[in-house]
């Protein structure tokens, strides 16, 4: 076999020694959990699972895959706040660590237009996340990677990844229709209506081929008015409306057997229809909230060269990328209680977010005493945000709390960029025996925050044929995202949200939280240990992962500076009415809190009649989600998720389907982190009870020319209503839907 130009059995004994030698790297308590795997598998494992086309079908969504990909192990669904902020615009969160460290790819590439969206001061972010690009009808399959197998993608993964992968040119001309309703039994909540096409072949056969397809469609808002109080006030918003527009295209070249070369580009809008959905909440604006208005737009183009290569030593995959996302929404407030909530004014502002991306792995495959499966590659990300909204806080007027000395009183920039580049390095050795053993080494360097070092070891074991055991433990890390590292990015409060910081109650005053260039990254020490039992279609796997988050961002509690306070009349001390409190002060983003996440995940699939019913179920148990600093949960998530689905083949046309989800018992926060929760008594822990939504679909398809699906979502009709009064109710669980889905292909 032709030998590459570098030895790789040095680089193997590398990885090895690397874990040992990464800094701040703490192992003492977590040695024994040194495995996990080598070898793939193609469908559903211990630290992956693979949703299908066929599974997509099965279950469809209404618009989001996050629907579909909430039910896998060790997933659901949070706003990144512990508070339930935007909880109707809730995000996928693997192992609870939050929706800013579960990375989404497309075709294996990184998707990041959330980073254009204006960070909370709790965490979340005015936004559906990045899962929503490509319609679920051109989805070939959705892979969720969990924990210590997912370092190696760097930033952002360190709960895990998801890897969203469409459909390839196909290899004769072709071309089809779908159209899609959901139209929920109560009129209060928002219908949807979908279509699209797709078409595709050769242009030139066994050369050159394309597809090229498109969607449009349009999710109502729930009436304004539907989380309406007994006494006939609005304490909460509904879910926000929805107009989506997807056009993308593909051509394909294969330049000979062994190396092709693909052209990717898509354009995509999404709209807003307004409810009255805030940051703080508060009283929703019944004069935007019934209009029906999109105030907020994001547009987002993609565009991709990637090249793919067979050579006698390996095979490698080369891309470069340019995406660029426009944020057009309305004007949000800065500060107060009106933090996220539009200000009022009609136009537009635009937040700018350009990413340009290269990236290479290559896999070598080798022996050396024993088998071997090197993986190397690096990447190089330059992201470039321009947002003068969001960084032009003014120190006039009304809420005029003081000039910070090192900002200047008049406009200030709203750009900021970052560059990023990794190397890392994989090896799956094949010890013999049943044993894989998988060290892994990755370095980042990011132009703010500095260098790191994330080092993993997994490996796995069969014990026989049919049961493997796995465990593993890897360093994963998050760098500070554009806000957060902007010290033009000021957020203000006369009192209410200003953190303790220790001072007597009495002499809270008004606060800054101000942006930090000199942040660090945030890290985790991820462990898991678990197995995976296949026998004959039968199959059950568990995993128990902890993780241990440290320098987690936030606002910091410790004053940064103290200024004067020219509005001081509008700061009353604590309990004193008659006096004030002078000054402002000044805080700033900062590595400052840790935390624990440990809990269960798994799966069991029985196959009651072979090839006519199966019956599949995922799990999930947090045992527990703590920031060490504050002593509240990370996010408002259930205790324990459990999701069924059993589906029944009466003939090789039709199939039947019910699914049933189980969501246990969610609590709010009950430790005050804040000035408001102290005054107002606002705090407590709060419970929305477990509850469980169930599904009933049936399909019929003829050949592969027709198919129609039907069937009704949450049959019992079990609704959720957000309640200002109970602070776990976050979002709204829709009531019964009936829908249909109709494709014709040619």
């Amino acid at each position: 076999m032709f030998t590459p130009p570098f030895r790789p059995a040095a680089l193997s004994l590398l990885l090895l020694s690397g874990f040992a030698c990464a800094d701040d790297v703490e192992t003492s308590d977590s040695l024994e959990a040194v495995s996990v795997t080598a070898e793939r598998r193609p469908q559903q494992q211990f630290d992956r699972s693979l949703i299908t086309e066929k599974d997509l079908e099965r279950t469809p969504v209404v618009n989001d895959i996050s629907e579909i990909v909430r039910k896998q192990p060790g997933v659901n669904l949070t706003s990144g706040s512990s508070s339930g902020q935007r909880g109707n615009k809730r995000q996928i969160d693997i192992r609870s660590m939050g929706p800013d460290n579960t990375l989404i790819l497309i075709d294996g590439r990184p998707v990041k237009s959330r980073n254009g969206e204006r960070y909370g001061r709790g965490g979340a972010r005015n936004s559906r996340g990045d899962s929503n690009w490509v319609p679920a009808e051109e989805i070939e399959s959705v892979e969720v990677i969990r924990g210590t197998a997912a370092n190696r993608y760097g930033s952002g993964a360190m709960g895990g990844v998801v890897n969203i992968r469409t459909k390839p040119v196909a290899d004769s001309f072709g071309g089809g229709v779908y159209t899609s309703i959901w139209q929920p039994q109560d009129s209060s909540w928002g219908s949807t209506r979908r279509a699209g096409f797709h078409l595709g072949g050769p242009i030139v056969r066994d050369v050159l081929g394309f597809k090229l397809y498109g969607n449009i469609n349009k999710t109502k808002s729930d009436d304004f008015g539907i989380n309406r109080n007994p006494d006939g006030s609005i304490s909460a918003a509904g879910r926000e409306g929805v107009r989506n527009k997807d056009i993308a295209g593909r051509l394909a070249w294969k330049i000979n057997p062994d190396h092709n070369l693909t052209l990717d580009a898509s354009y995509s809008r999404q709209g807003n229809i307004y409810t009255g959905d805030s940051e703080f909440g508060g009283e929703p604006s019944e004069v935007l909230g019934n209009k029906g208005l999109e105030t907020a737009r994001l547009y987002r183009q993609a565009y991709a060269l990637t090249h793919k290569g067979v050579w006698a030593w390996g095979e490698g995959k080369t891309y470069v990328q340019y995406d660029r996302t426009v944020n057009s929404r309305y004007p949000e407030g800065l500060g107060f209680s009106f933090e996220g909530g539009y200000t009022g004014d009609r136009y537009f502002t635009d937040s700018i977010l350009n990413n340009v991306r290269v990236a290479n792995e290559t896999v070598i495959p080798f022996d050396w005493g024993v088998k071997h499966r090197l993986t190397v590659g690096g990447d190089w990300n330059r992201s470039a945000l321009d947002d003068s909204a969001s960084m032009n806080y003014k120190f006039d007027g009304f809420m005029n709390l003081g000039q910070i000395p090192w900002l200047p009183a008049g406009k200030r920039s709203g750009k900021i960029s970052q560059i990023e580049f990794g190397l890392f390095a994989e090896d799956a050795m094949d010890l013999g025996q049943g044993t894989t053993l998988t060290p892994s080494l990755r370095f980042d360097h990011h132009s703010n925050s500095g260098s790191n070092w994330s080092p993993a070891l997994n490996a796995s074991h069969a014990i026989n044929d049919k049961l493997i055991l796995h465990a593993g433990i890897a360093r994963a890390y998050k760098a500070p995202n554009l806000y957060q590292s902007s010290e033009n990015y000021v957020l203000a409060n006369r009192q209410n949200n200003c953190p303790l910081a220790g001072l007597p109650i009495t002499e809270v005053g008004a606060c800054y939280t101000v942006g930090n260039g000199n942040l660090k990254p945030e890290t985790s020490i991820n462990k898991e240990i678990g197995f995976d039992f296949r026998n004959k279609g039968y199959a059950f796997g568990m995993t128990y992962f902890h993780n241990k988050y440290r320098n987690k961002i936030e606002a910091d509690e410790n004053i940064l500076a103290t200024i004067d306070n020219p509005s001081w009349r509008r700061v009353r001390k604590y309990g004193k009415p008659n006096e004030y409190v002078y000054t402002t002060h000044i805080y700033k983003w900062d590595n400052v809190a840790r935390a624990t996440v440990a809990g269960l995940e798994g799966y069991f699939n029985l196959p009651l009649i072979r090839d006519r019913l199966d019956w599949q179920n995922t799990f999930t148990y947090m045992h527990k989600s703590q920031n060490k600093r504050t002593g509240n949960p990370l996010n408002i998530s259930p205790k324990y998720s459990i999701h069924s689905t059993l589906s029944y083949k009466p003939s090789q046309n039709w199939e039947v389907s019910a699914n049933y989800s189980f969501y246990g018992r969610q609590v709010s926060p009950g430790r005050p982190e804040r000035y408001m929760q102290v005054l107002w008594n606002s705090i407590r822990a709060d419970r929305l009870g477990g509850y469980g939504i169930f599904g009933l679909n049936a399909g019929y398809h003829w050949k592969k020319t027709f198919s129609i699906r039907a069937g009704i979502s949450n049959l019992f009709d079990k609704k959720l209503f957000k309640d200002g009064d109970n602070q776990a109710k976050t979002y709204n669980e829709p009531g019964r839907t009936f829908y249909t889905t109709l494709k014709f292909n040619f």
